[in-house]
């Protein structure tokens, strides 16, 4: 195997068979791996100036739109009535190569999309896409087939919300950066609409050892008691179902009499009264931030199909 290496990091390698002139042909594809290497820079170079122009153009529309556009084409892109924005979030470890890194992320961001009508560019801090099509189920079918590729590239991905012309890109570049920046609290891979992050923008700016810190201590009287997890169980299911016994006592497979006697036995273990007001609120944002940032299963998928 020859690599192809650009500065220091393989991009690339030809693969040969063994034989009587194998250090020959090791020389050769030496040379020409120097060669593929200095036109994988130049294609970067180019690719790098092309970005600088769609991100200049991106921060103009900013400004306003219809100004700039005027209905025009630039970039192989032109404003629609709704728009929505993604966001790919750049976490790679090492700095070498970042904009190879991101071009590649483009690209393949981009092979996912289902609507070619966009204008993309990339930063420090990761992809941005904009999108634009004539209607709002467009742009929610563009969502699944990225949140899948997310998912399976491991990338932290947000969206924006969809937004009717006049468009208000700084404000939906704000939010996808910000739905893939609780995404990434979440330790999982895949897009989050921003409709669908909720309480959580309230935490932002904690970390999630943090936030699962203060879930345990609420849910910790549970810990101790022999029957904890039924009864832990039992409340979760029964506050997801909105506090139907029927519902719960399905989902459970117990009677409704089994129920009741175990969320009795489960409020006087925590001191906590499922009716009042307050201490459902607590017991449930318990759960919900156990659920959110105490898996660390891909969660990509099930996000840009409820979008």
């Amino acid at each position: 195997m020859q690599p192809v290496r650009v500065a220091d990091d393989v991009v690339g390698s030809f693969h040969f068979e063994r034989g009587d002139n194998a250090s020959y042909s090791a020389a050769i594809l030496g040379v020409v791996s120097a060669f593929v290497a200095l036109e994988i820079v130049r294609s970067a170079s180019q690719d790098d100036i092309l970005n600088s122009k769609r991100r200049k153009h991106f921060e103009a529309l900013g400004r306003d739109d219809l100004i700039t556009s005027g209905g025009a084409v630039r970039f192989g892109f032109q404003i629609k009535k709704y728009c929505q924005i993604i966001f790919v979030r750049h976490e790679q470890e090492s700095a070498q190569n970042q904009s190879l890194f991101l071009q590649r992320t483009l690209q393949q961001t981009l092979k996912a999309a289902t609507i070619q009508n966009q204008l993309s560019f990339y930063t420090d801090e990761g992809v941005f896409l904009l999108f634009c099509a004539a209607t709002e189920e467009a742009l929610r079918k563009n969502l699944e087939p990225i949140g899948d590729k997310a998912v399976a590239e491991g990338w932290r991905c947000g969206a924006s919300l969809m937004q009717s012309a006049p468009h208000r890109y700084p404000e939906a570049a704000s939010q996808a950066v910000e739905a893939a920046h609780l995404m990434s609290m979440r330790h999982r891979a895949g897009i989050l609409v921003h409709s669908e992050t909720g309480i959580d923008r309230l935490l932002r700016k904690q970390s999630a050892a943090d936030i699962l810190e203060f879930a345990d201590q609420i849910l910790a009287p549970f810990e101790k008691e022999a029957n904890g997890d039924a009864l832990l169980r039992t409340l979760e299911i029964y506050i997801d179902s909105g506090k139907s016994a029927s519902k719960a006592a399905a989902s459970l497979g117990i009677h409704t009499n089994t129920l009741y006697q175990r969320l009795q036995r489960a409020q006087l273990l925590m001191g906590k009264d499922i009716d009042n007001k307050d201490d459902y609120l607590l017991l449930s944002l318990a759960f919900h931030l156990k659920s959110t940032y105490g898996s660390q299963q891909p969660a990509g998928k099930s996000k840009a199909a409820s979008a």
